[in-house]
């Protein structure tokens, strides 16, 4: 349905924006629900940076200091220590040379500003100092609670404010004069600040115990396989028979990586071990759609890049309309206790659907009917997403440009079976995770919606 605003000329500036969407009926509500007396952003934080800065990813396996790009702030208000193994990082004596990088420590806040802009997360205490990439812009100098001004950035009255302020470039981005013009509803009454704040602290507790109960599947799964002090060995040079070659018909060299071998040959010397296809009764992959039926809003279609371990993210989210979503739904819609696998771009990634999701799944995703006679789903879900899947996939997805995992290669996917014991108290945990971040979601959902409601009773 088309929209339109009025604007009197008087209330425009024409040396900024003039552009239509600037002015969209959703930009403007928001805007005037705040009033005249919320300040604006850089009265109470200072907008910090990082500017040009020599190429560096070679140095990511001997840094030290967090490097933040959106891919650490999106689906992460509260950004940790908990995020150490996905964190590239700089050296503290690079920073130190290029001071164009800034930094940050706890209580400071990070806001992306390009690819995904808009997504505000603060610094846990657990972090003494990170450091900006170019995607991200941070706020220092904080002069009210960062937690409470989380809350409010991810809230509709802060997001829609960031989302007007997005440059129309070839890629959406923020500035810092833009991002410090915005406006920051400040209650007059402090027990609501302290009462959000409070929220996102819990929500954060929450978040580290799911962390905690999945380590501990892992954990788990990793001393009944007597894998904790394994390390994969990567070999400079080795030697394959020409037959293995032929037999798996693959010349590139990553493929017969020693380290692969190993890992199989060791699970099969000790364990049971069966082929997915094995645990499987069926499989369906989701389709494409096309990007000509993409929309602003509507039902989501949920791409590799929406998937991870721990559920669906909000990274570039697509959209279809209603009736493309009911004519799909039936074969490429979701279920809770569906279980999903990647098979393109990221490989590998299996997800249990834990709640219902209005959406459709694209062609790199797979929807697999699993045999839960043979096996616990929440067990299986672990093991792809383990080492024991990862080096597997590795293998079998190598050798060309655009990373592919073959149905065929997924259906040989080697997977150890554990007594039924172990595998459903390794599910319990997995699923206690989910469980927990699921709640630690709900609060920090409580925390915007408070901010909302707060603004419009006043």
């Amino acid at each position: 349905m088309a929209t339109c605003s009025v604007v009197h000329l008087k209330d425009i500036d024409m040396k900024d924006r003039i552009d239509a969407e600037y002015f969209q009926p959703e930009f403007l509500q928001t805007v005037s629900k705040l009033g005249e007396n919320s300040p604006s952003l850089e009265t109470i934080a200072k907008p910090i940076t990082s500017a040009f800065y020599p190429e560096a990813t070679q140095l990511y396996s001997i840094g030290e200091v967090p490097f933040i790009r959106c891919v650490d702030v999106i689906d992460y208000p509260v950004i940790s220590s908990l995020q150490n193994n996905e964190f590239e990082k700089l050296p503290s004596s690079f920073i130190q040379e290029n001071k164009t990088i800034k930094k940050l420590t706890s209580g400071d806040i990070v806001i992306t500003k390009v690819g995904t802009p808009c997504y505000a997360s603060v610094i846990d205490e657990s972090l003494n100092e990170i450091s900006l990439s170019r995607t991200v812009l941070g706020l220092t100098d904080i002069k009210i609670d960062p937690y409470y001004l989380v809350a409010f950035l991810r809230s509709k009255y802060g997001f829609l404010q960031l989302k007007r302020e997005c440059e129309l470039t070839i890629q959406l981005q923020l500035t810092l004069p833009r991002v410090g013009r915005i406006k920051v509803f400040i209650p007059s009454d402090d027990k609501k600040i302290k009462e959000i704040s409070s929220i996102v602290k819990d929500y954060f507790k929450f978040f580290r115990e799911s962390h905690i109960l999945y380590e501990k599947a892992q954990n788990l799964l990793q001393e009944e396989l007597n894998l904790v002090n394994f390390n994969p060995n990567y070999d400079l040079s080795y030697i394959t028979n020409f037959s293995e070659i032929i037999s798996a018909h693959r010349v590139d060299a990553e493929y017969f990586q020693p380290a692969y071998a190993e890992l199989v040959e060791y699970l099969g010397n000790n364990f049971e071990i069966k082929p997915l296809r094995q645990l499987l009764l069926a499989s369906r992959k989701g389709i494409e759609v096309g990007s000509k039926e993409y929309q602003e809003y509507g039902k989501l279609f949920i791409r590799v890049s929406n998937l991870s371990v721990n559920g669906f993210v909000k990274k570039d989210p697509k959209f279809i309309s209603e009736e493309l979503y009911q004519s799909l739904e039936n074969d490429y819609g979701l279920q809770i206790g569906d279980f999903l696998l990647t098979k393109d771009a990221t490989p590998g990634i299996a997800y249990l659907v834990k709640e219902y999701v209005e959406g459709i799944i694209s062609s790199g995703i797979l929807k697999l009917k699993i045999n839960e006679t043979e096996i616990e789903k929440g067990y299986l879900e672990l093991c792809i997403n383990s080492l024991i899947g990862r080096l597997q996939v590795e293998r079998d997805s190598g050798g060309s440009v655009i990373t592919h995992w073959r149905p065929e290669q997924i259906k040989e996917l080697k997977i150890p079976i554990l007594s039924k014991d172990v595998q459903q108290k390794i599910a319990y945990l997995i699923n206690q995770s989910h469980k927990t971040r699921k709640k630690a979601n709900e609060l920090f959902n409580d925390a915007k919606s408070k901010v909302e409601e707060i603004i419009e009773e006043s």
